[in-house]
This record gives structure tokens, sequence and C-alpha cells, in this order.
């Protein structure tokens, strides 16, 4: 049966106690009679039959009468009680898409109140698929008499049970975080079962982890007897999962600091660092990250401490994690290369920039050499240019006398900047001659503002101050002589 929670938004307090009381009489009844359900329930002025009608509605019961007349809970209403169990207890504020179907389980993921995302199995034993439970599981033990809601409770307390154990002793599990009836909560392996990995890059690292995890599992008294493709997890980079360890972590600027434990997953792989703080933690520790400057903040008792990085370290482990040579750059002369080398050395250094922009941030443009100021005009020397100043002596005076005969080309001041020439380009207003004019009613102006037209108003028609007039001043595109009269300024 399909997994619909958007119903459970709409169940009643009353809803989930008659789901309470008919599972409370399945202990001793494989089918629960409706006066059971009733003084179970203990419902106020009655109403029991009428919420029995609404669970039966909406596939949560199931009605007998072929012995006599009664309910028992289905598979949906049974999720429904561990839902309503976990969200009361905090463990996930929300359910997602089903990843996962197997011959007694289903998957679904789950998030947190703060975005953590979980795993939630619930356990579906007695389909088709797998019904021999009894001869091929030890759940039963002595008892003869059982229902299938019953074994999924036992198989996952068991689940939760060894999964809780194996991750204390180190064992590549996933984190045991909850169980309430048939189903368990744990956290979310990011990776793919290895029957949909079609090839791996090592496969003797691969093996010998597999079989020695086989070995360690014989050591503590365990034979997984389901050991195969389908329960083994790889991620896209073909890591394998060694463990997870929790350990002190202390956020500290002096006397600002906050302590807690982190569960950490280790992994078998060569990185540029020793440990990675991820989104659970820094939710956990309240961090407000800033990358660009390597800096994050963090509450304390005493105020907000801060945590800034090392920039040039920083470089480095990126460098070594995208297998780019590491280039640091220092206010020393710049190295020499044959033409060979340097032509490789600048193919690395574009590829480099091309992966991580950020490993070279921008800077302020600066000249190659140093320059000096050259006079254009001597009547006028406030009129100066720079030029090189480690040019040969022919080339200066070629270039300096270059720039003198050209010095109309600057603009020493706003009457300087002619604009361009009408012959070649003029602002055309198109207004349609035929059209009869049409006088606009008068706008009142707040008063706020009638102080910055006036200043508009008073610096129209100066040569330096214009800048409001469009067919004179700095305006380089002048207005068409037919058209200035249309204008508004």
């Amino acid at each position: 049966m399909k997994l619909d929670v958007n119903m459970l938004r709409y169940l009643s307090k009353e809803d989930f106690r008659v789901l309470t009381a008919v599972e409370m009489g399945m202990r001793n009844h494989e089918i629960v009679p409706s006066e059971l359900i009733s003084r179970i329930a203990a419902l106020k002025h009655g109403g029991t039959y009428k919420v029995l009608k609404n669970l039966l509605k909406h596939k949560l019961l199931h009605h007998d009468s072929s012995k006599y007349d009664g309910f028992r809970l289905t598979y949906l209403g049974y999720d429904f009680l561990a839902i309503k169990t976990l969200v009361n207890r905090g463990i996930f504020a929300s359910v997602g898409r089903q990843i996962g179907v197997g011959k007694e389980s289903d998957i679904f993921e789950v998030a947190t109140e703060d975005g953590t995302v979980l795993a939630m199995k619930l356990h579906r034993l007695g389909r088709v698929s797998f019904r021999a439970v009894k001869s091929k599981r030890d759940y039963l033990k002595h008892r003869s008499n059982f229902n299938w809601l019953y074994l999924s409770r036992l198989a996952a307390l068991k689940e939760f049970a060894f999964m809780k154990a194996l991750g204390e002793h180190g064992f590549p599990v996933p984190n045991a975080v909850d169980c309430n009836r048939h189903c368990v909560n744990m956290s979310l392996v990011q990776g793919y079962p290895l029957v949909q990995v079609k090839q791996l890059q090592n496969p003797e690292p691969v093996f010998e982890t597999i079989v020695g995890l086989i070995v360690r599992l014989a050591e503590h008294g365990l034979i997984h007897c389901d050991f195969n493709e389908f329960n083994l997890m790889f991620s896209e980079e073909g890591l394998i999962l060694i463990g997870q360890i929790k350990l002190p972590v202390t956020l500290r600027e002096v006397p600002r600091q906050v302590f807690k434990y982190c569960t950490f997953v280790a992994i078998d792989c060569c990185s540029a660092n020793n440990a990675i703080l991820g989104r659970p933690a820094l939710v956990e520790f309240g961090v407000v990250t800033s990358i660009r400057h390597l800096c994050m903040r963090f509450p304390t008792k005493v105020g907000i401490g801060t945590v800034c990085g090392d920039q040039k370290e920083a470089k480095q482990c990126c460098n070594v994690s995208l297998k780019q040579p590491v280039m640091v750059i220092e206010a020393t002369a710049p190295k020499q290369y044959p033409p060979e080398e340097a032509e490789v050395q600048a193919v690395q250094a574009e590829e480099s920039n091309e992966l991580y922009p950020r490993v070279h941030e921008e800077r302020s443009i600066e000249p190659m050499e140093e320059a000096e100021e050259v006079t254009l005009d001597a009547s006028l020397p406030d009129r100066k240019t720079k030029v090189g100043k480690n040019l040969k002596v022919e080339v200066r005076e070629v270039l300096v006398s270059f720039l003198r005969e050209n010095q109309d080309v600057f603009a020493w001041s706003h009457s300087d900047m002619t604009g361009i020439d009408p012959n070649i380009i003029w602002h055309v207003m198109n207004i349609d001659p035929n059209v009869a004019l049409i006088q606009q009613k008068r706008r009142t102006i707040d008063p706020s503002r009638a102080l910055a037209l006036k200043m508009v108003d008073a610096t129209s028609g100066y040569e330096l101050l214009s800048y409001m007039d469009a067919y004179s001043g700095c305006n380089q595109i002048s207005m068409y002589v037919a058209d200035q009269e249309h204008t508004s300024f």
C-alpha cells in the first residue's frame, strides 16, 4: 500500500486514540471487536463508530465480519502511528520521496527541522515475495501465533539494535537514530549500491576492504548472510566508508568558545583535509559562514565568537584537491623559464583558473614598470601624461613626439569634450507632426523634492554644471536642431 502522508495532517486526536485502541486490542485478538475498541478508546460522548468509519474510508483499518464484527490495523495505519510518535519526539518533521523498496521493507527520505535529511525504513513483512519468515528468521523463537505487524516490529527492533552496536564498534553502517514499532530512522548514506556500479577504477583495494569487513564481522562472532552487491554502498568517487567516530570539537576565540561532540564518517581516501565539518555540525553550532572571507561566526554564552581560516593554506588545499601545482604569489622577481617550459607554466595557470577561479582573486590593474610624467605643451605645464621609465631613448623620443603632435585628442576639461560631429550622428526625436499637442495637467510636487528641482534648474546653462542640457555640455551626441525645442530642459 502506497504511503500518503498528506492524510496525516487531517487526523484528529480521536482518530489516533482509536488507532491505538485497535493496536492494543490486536495483542490478544486477530480481529478486534468493535465493543472492545470502544471501551479502550473511551471517547467522550461515544463517537467511536463514527471514527471507525472515517479510518476505514482512508484504509487505515480493515473490517472483517467473517467470524464476528471487528477491525484490524493495516500497514498504512501502523505507519501513521509510528510516524506520529517519531514526529512528536522531534526525530524528523517532514516525509519526502520513496528512495528504495525491497522484499520486506520500504525506504523514504525524511528531514529534520534544521533540514538534515535522514532515511526512514518501514518494515513490510508478509509480502508475497517473502513469507517464509518463520523458517528463515528467528524472530518468533518459541511463539506459534503471530501477525505480520508484530513480526515487522520485531524485525525493526533487531535491525536497530544490530545497527547501533556495529556503529559503536566502527563498522561502516548508517548511524542509528531512533526506532518505533516497525519504523527505523537512520542517517542517509550518499552513494549507490554496488549492483549499480558498472566499473571500478581500483577493484583490488575495494575487494580487500570488503573481505576485511567479513573477517572483522567473524572476529566479533557474526556472519553476514546477505553480504552481496545489493547491500554494499559506494559514493560517487568510489570511496568505501570505514566507519563512524564521535569526536569532541571546540570552536574557540578566547574567551568565546563552544564545545560539542560531532559524529564523523571515516573514509579511505587521499585528501588535503584532515576533517570536514558538514552541514549538520554547522547547524548544531549555529554557525554563519563567509566563504569569500574564510570566516565563520557562532554564538556563545559570552557573545559572538569568530574563527578565521588561513588564505595561503586554503589555496594550497584547494590546489592539492584539484591536482594542480600550488601557485604562491610572493613579492619577488619573476622566475625565468626556458621558452618551452614557460609555455607549459602558462597552460597550467590557465587551467587552474578555469577549474577554480577563486584561487587567483581579482586584483587592481598595475603598470608593468615604473612610469614618468611628460609635459605635452610647454605653455601649459599642467597638461601631462605618463610613459614608461625604462623605454629606450629612441623609442621614448618617437612616442613623446607623437603624443605632442596629437595632444588635441586629450580632454583636459569639460569644454574640451566637444562631442561627436553632428555630420556623423544626431539624437532625433520620433515625433509625428500630424498629432495635436496635449498640455498635461499641472502636478503638485512633494515639498521635500522641491529643493532638489530648484538645484537642477539653477545649474542649467552653466559651463561646468550643465548636465541636463540635451544638446550641449558633456553629451557626446548632440540633439537634432529641429528637435531641440521639443526637449523638456
